[in-house]
């Protein structure tokens, strides 16, 4: 194994696999679009916690407008399935004021290894104060990973809107339907800037991307990252010249072994 800062080899000073609990904040969509999935969410989310080791805590969070902590952190069981059985769909879609809550405002207060287990399309309408380009800078200072788990509600959300329309009649009193403009979170370049924003904060943090769409394909998704979560490494070093405040440096990890899949986190901010 061999690590690089900004391109300059650094020497290995630390290496750990050992198998140590996680903090997972499950944060689930519960906006208007989810409406056509939700038994199947929430059915999927309590067999991921089941898949999680005992001494892993799981935090419960769902979202509409705002956010909402439906169980603080905690290996209770049948207190996560209640907490997410509790979730329920609301309107609008804070995503990113509710990655920066969970980001600052709950696990920055944890110790120990943490991740986030995201379940969204990733489209965000409602947030005011927080924006994709602030969020990632959120990621980046956080020692957080990061599992989006992205299912596709733009077909549902279009035959919605169009089932919706109001009807009018012609001069020949025949109904027809006005198939209004699509608003904020409804269009195709809507779901384009969701797909970059989920793959760039999985990819800051050194976890992955799952796209999901059916049943199986969900379960499988949330099996996988259970599974990703045993098997997280940890690397040390010591720089070898003095660091700026606040600049920001890129690390490489290089494991010399053919068929390895590595992820890791490449961009760091100096402190």
């Amino acid at each position: 194994v061999k690590i690089f800062e900004n391109g300059e080899e650094r020497e290995v000073a630390y290496f750990s696999d050992l198998d140590q609990p996680f903090t997972v904040a499950l944060v689930l969509d519960m906006s208007y679009s989810s409406a056509f999935k939700l038994k199947e969410i929430q059915d999927a989310a309590k067999k991921f916690v089941a898949q999680l080791r005992p001494d892993d805590r799981v935090m419960v969070v769902s979202f509409d407008e705002k956010p909402t902590v439906l169980c603080e952190a905690t290996g209770n069981r049948r207190v996560l399935d209640i907490a997410i059985e509790g979730s329920r769909i609301g309107s609008g879609t804070g995503l990113y004021t509710t990655l920066d809550m969970v980001l600052k405002d709950k696990l920055s207060r944890i110790a120990g290894r943490k991740a986030v287990v995201l379940l969204s399309d990733g489209v965000d309408t409602s947030s005011v104060d927080h924006t994709a380009a602030s969020v990632r800078e959120d990621v980046i200072e956080s020692d957080v990973l990061i599992f989006p788990v992205k299912y596709n509600t733009y077909d549902d959300v279009q035959k919605s809107r169009r089932t919706t329309a109001p009807v009018q009649y012609d001069e020949n009193d025949k109904p027809y339907t006005v198939d209004a403009r699509p608003g904020k979170g409804e269009r195709p370049e809507d779901y384009a800037a969701a797909k970059e924003f989920l793959q760039n904060i999985a990819e800051d943090t050194g976890g992955r991307l799952h796209n999901v769409t059916s049943t199986t394909n969900l379960d499988r998704a949330f099996a996988n990252i259970a599974n990703e979560l045993r098997k997280i490494y940890t690397l040390g070093y010591y720089p070898s010249s003095e660091r700026e405040s606040g600049a920001s440096f890129e690390v490489k990890i290089r494991v010399y072994r053919p068929d390895l899949n590595i992820r890791t986190k490449e961009r760091f901010l100096r402190r």
